[in-house]
């Protein structure tokens, strides 16, 4: 197991404003993040080159930094597997059919990288100048996708037409994965404008069916003529 300041190397010592963590585990700056009239709180990020599935790390503090000696502490066990967050979508891409709306995107994990196939994803969309919201409907809303396929299709009805649209998406552990942890930040936003309907967005499907329509008359008067 990874101890991060074992009791008998590590200490709590004022540097300045701040305390500093250190010990043969690594070492960080605890800065403080909240304090009243009895209690403070002070957080660390310290980086670890190698963090696989079953690494586990803690925090143990000796004594305190002020005041009597006090029985060492110890936060954790911070288990790698359980504490993942995966870097966000990218190059999330939206085109318009007559069918609907196609929806894809790049999740940056290779084939051969431990979170390929372990991931879902989540997608909100909303009308340019609403706020996000989950409740669903033409306005806005989000969609889940439970299995690792970075796409997405969206039916003609559940987006309006005319409309400009902004996109996001993010990333998270399967229910079903081995790995834990939480959502990814959201993909940097997409735009997609709708066709509109009624008169100019008929044309998508009348536009086909005239055209079909002229040569089907075409043929019949060539074969009338030729009798």
């Amino acid at each position: 197991r990874r101890g991060f300041g074992a009791p008998e190397a590590a200490g709590l010592r004022e540097v300045g404003r701040f305390c500093r963590a250190d010990g043969p585990g690594g070492f960080c700056d605890l800065l403080p993040a909240f304090r009243n009239g009895s209690h403070a709180r002070y957080t660390c990020k310290a980086e670890q080159k190698l963090c696989v599935s079953r690494d586990t790390f803690a925090v143990r503090v000796p004594k305190l930094s002020r005041g009597a000696p006090a029985a060492p502490r110890e936060c954790g066990p911070f288990r790698c597997h359980e504490n993942v967050k995966p870097q966000p979508p990218f190059n999330l891409t939206a085109t318009a059919s007559p069918g609907g709306y196609n929806l894809s995107w790049e999740s940056g994990y290779p084939a051969n990288d431990y979170l390929n196939g372990q991931l879902q994803y989540q997608l909100r969309y909303r009308q340019k100048g609403r706020a996000w919201s989950p409740a669903g409907g033409p306005a806005g809303g989000q969609k889940l996708v439970l299995q690792d396929t970075p796409t997405l299709w969206l039916l003609p009805q559940e987006l309006e037409g005319g409309m400009e649209y902004e996109l996001q998406v993010r990333a998270g552990l399967m229910d079903s994965s081995h790995y834990k942890g939480t959502w990814s930040d959201w993909s940097p936003p997409s735009s997609l404008r709708t066709p509109p309907r009624g008169p100019a967005g008929a044309r998508w499907v009348v536009m086909p069916l005239l055209a079909f329509s002229v040569l089907v008359t075409l043929v019949a008067f060539l074969c009338k003529q030729q009798r």
